[in-house]
């Protein structure tokens, strides 16, 4: 066999080699890559399930310190913050392009606390639970959450969840398989060199014995 065309084979050789090693990195950047960002949208998407709590008319600046307190202290609670009835009122304004108050009177609106929880806390079980827990609170007049939109965002990132996962396993068994093959044909491509070395290294034993 020419140089020549031994050193075609052996370009070829590095060559097929050096691409699928490629793939494979490749590969498993688009994995990490797909786990982190499944894993950041997943709790970006939880940590904006919020509910609000409905203050009672006339709550003293005392009870209302005593209802931060609790937030702030809270293991569930990521963020809140407080609207005013006048807020409250300019937030409704703003929506419906008039004012209630102007039509009514007076202001129907409450004051209240909107609050934010934090990821491992946004599922029905333990909504239902904090829900439950601030209720019974006397200044409290009424929790509002949606517990549609909480089930929703759940079951629709559990089958994202999946989908990824299904993704990944392919992912990581087309890596396999490269690798086998990258393997496999780097043995292919030396035999007569692996042999060659077997025979070499059964003579080098036999003069050793004699």
């Amino acid at each position: 066999m020419s140089q020549k065309v031994k050193t075609k084979k052996f370009f070829n050789s590095n060559f097929t080699t050096t691409i699928s090693i490629s793939m494979v990195l490749f590969l498993v950047g688009v994995i990490t890559l797909l786990t982190l960002a499944a894993r950041g949208a997943t709790e970006y998407v939880k940590e904006n399930i919020n509910f609000t709590i409905v203050l009672n008319d006339e709550v003293e600046d005392l009870e209302l310190t005593k209802l931060e307190n609790r937030l702030s202290s809270a293991s569930y609670v990521k963020s809140y913050r407080s609207i005013s009835k006048e807020e409250a009122l300019k937030e409704l304004e703003r929506e419906l392009g008039e004012s209630p108050e102007d039509f009514l009177g007076y202001n129907p609106l409450q004051a209240s606390y909107e609050v934010f929880v934090k990821a491992e806390f946004a599922n029905k079980s333990e909504m239902s639970k904090i829900v439950k827990e601030i209720s019974s609170y006397e200044v409290v007049k009424e929790v509002v959450y949606q517990e549609n939109v909480v089930d929703s965002i759940n079951t629709n990132i559990r089958n994202v969840s999946i989908v990824l996962l299904c993704v990944t396993l392919l992912l990581l068994v087309v890596s396999i398989g490269l690798i086998n093959n990258t393997i496999r044909l780097q043995l292919y491509s030396k035999r007569f060199l692996i042999n060659t070395m077997k025979m070499i290294l059964k003579h080098c034993i036999s003069w050793q014995i004699l």
